[in-house]
């Protein structure tokens, strides 16, 4: 699976976009949240990454996407754990700003924050 910042219309209130790693990007659904497991950083092929700004995505083993049905569209339906994840369009980094390559999980929250252990 691979979540990307959802870039195009509507990209605010559903700020990710999440698809199978061999769907084309066009198939990719929205979410407001997404919660993924076994992830790991990779420099995509051709411009596929940097059509969202991204020279690095990640590509995780699992990732489930959430959209309120009800109550605020700001509200995660889980708290963010971990640190931060900062990501300046080339790298992943934590908050010592070391690279990151690899996580247990990641946490892709409404308000565009990420959240990895």
């Amino acid at each position: 699976m691979i979540v990307t910042p959802n870039r195009g219309e509507g990209g605010s209130e559903f700020p990710w976009l999440v698809r199978e790693g061999c769907e084309p990007l066009e198939s990719a659904r929205p979410f407001r949240a997404v919660s993924a497991t076994g992830v790991t950083m990779i420099r995509p092929p051709g411009s596929e990454g940097r059509e969202h700004g991204w020279a690095m995505i990640p590509v995780c083993k699992t990732a489930e996407g959430f959209n309120p049905q009800t109550g605020s569209m700001d509200a995660a339906p889980f708290e963010p754990e971990g640190d931060i994840l900062h990501f300046d369009s080339y790298r992943f980094a934590n908050p010592r700003n070391q690279s990151i390559y690899s996580c247990r999980t990641l946490q892709f929250m409404p308000d565009g924050m990420m959240y990895f252990q």
